[in-house]
């Protein structure tokens, strides 16, 4: 048995934010408190909530979340052993934040007074932190009715002297995500490409990664099949987009992603002409260079699926045109945009 030293004083309850569960439940029901760092990023109410609800539907124990009392390690142990649900607690956890940012799950057993901890995984997304924490904190509660928790080990926490207070070393946290999310996108391609031809549509397929912090490499290849001109000589029209694409993706929402970027665009061209029985059936091919500023966002509707937005602006360095040859005079058939718009609208898939 480990004795731990704390003082006689108790914290107040003003951490209390809401009961997972209502308060109608069974007297027979354990309660397991789960404190959580006041304003942290990536644990979240709004998603660790319904995530410990799920993971605690099928189970004899009912998950009260809370926010964590300001104070330090010593004040949070306090605040556990005070009883924070109001009667007895099958078990009290809360997450400890060093300076380093690095995070560890403490859990106290009321009943025998033993304290345990573990390093908590980095998560970069509060719906991946919550589903992991909810996984964690459920079997923990199982586990302690069959003895020790799996994976915990005891610690000893105490006073030294008037200084602040200390605990035993914890092992540095994992990252949960190390290697960058792999993305895979189809859907709608448009773009404005003539004057004779105001919106040339196809499809899209883009592939490409995400880094961690947020950097994002894409490349791109889509295709817009043959479409006739309206005007007069009539040019039938197919493109055939590639473009590599740099930027930067941000989340201020666990489900919207913003970016910015930059793209080089290359574009193949094939053409045919329709009008006169002199003309129909000439066709020939031709290419353009261009480099895009852009922008998008992603939604995130279901786990790794979302419903992507992009546009960008298309300025051709290099531009083509169609001219005929009419008694050595050259006649404009087709005049290219030099700065043409772009939208691209489809699914996502992060793996």
């Amino acid at each position: 048995m480990v004795g731990l030293r704390a003082a006689d004083a108790r914290a107040s309850d003003e951490g209390a934010v809401t009961s997972i569960a209502s308060g109608e439940a069974e007297a027979e029901v354990g309660t397991v408190v789960i404190a959580i760092p006041t304003g942290d990023a990536t644990l979240r109410e709004a998603t660790l909530r319904p995530a410990l609800a799920g993971h605690f539907a099928d189970t004899r124990f009912r998950p009260e979340l809370r926010r964590l009392p300001v104070g330090d390690i010593l004040a949070h142990l306090e605040w556990a052993e005070g009883e924070p649900s109001g009667k007895p607690s099958h078990a009290v956890l809360w997450v400890e934040t060093g300076r380093d940012g690095a995070q560890q799950l403490y859990l106290l057993q009321p009943s025998s007074g033993r304290v345990w901890v573990r390093a908590l995984p980095m998560a970069s997304e509060p719906e991946v932190a919550a589903e992991s924490l909810g996984v964690m904190v459920r079997a923990l509660a199982l586990g302690l009715g069959d003895g020790e928790p799996a994976g915990m080990r005891e610690v000893t926490i105490e006073r030294k002297g008037d200084g602040p207070a200390q605990a035993e070393p914890v092992a540095p946290p994992t990252p949960v995500r190390t290697r960058p999310d792999v993305l895979i996108a189809v859907g709608y391609h448009g773009s404005s490409v003539s004057a004779d031809r105001l919106w040339h549509s196809g499809a899209e397929l883009r592939l490409g990664l995400r880094l961690p912090v947020g950097f994002l490499l894409t490349f791109g290849a889509a295709w817009a099949p043959k479409a006739a001109g309206l005007r007069e000589p009539r040019v039938d029209l197919e493109r055939v987009p590639i473009d590599v694409r740099a930027g930067w993706q941000w989340r201020p929402h666990p489900r919207v992603h913003p970016q910015v970027d930059a793209s080089v665009v290359a574009e193949a061209l094939r053409w045919e002409l329709q009008s006169t029985p002199e003309l129909a059936g000439r066709r020939g091919t031709a290419w353009r260079l261009g480099v895009a500023p852009g922008a998008g966002v992603t939604v995130r509707l279901w786990k790794a699926l979302g419903l992507r937005l992009h546009a960008q602006a298309d300025v051709w360095v290099r531009n083509a045109e169609l001219v005929i040859l009419d008694g050595g005079a050259r006649v404009p058939v087709t005049r290219m945009h030099p700065v043409a718009g772009r939208l691209d609208a489809g699914l996502a898939i992060w793996l």
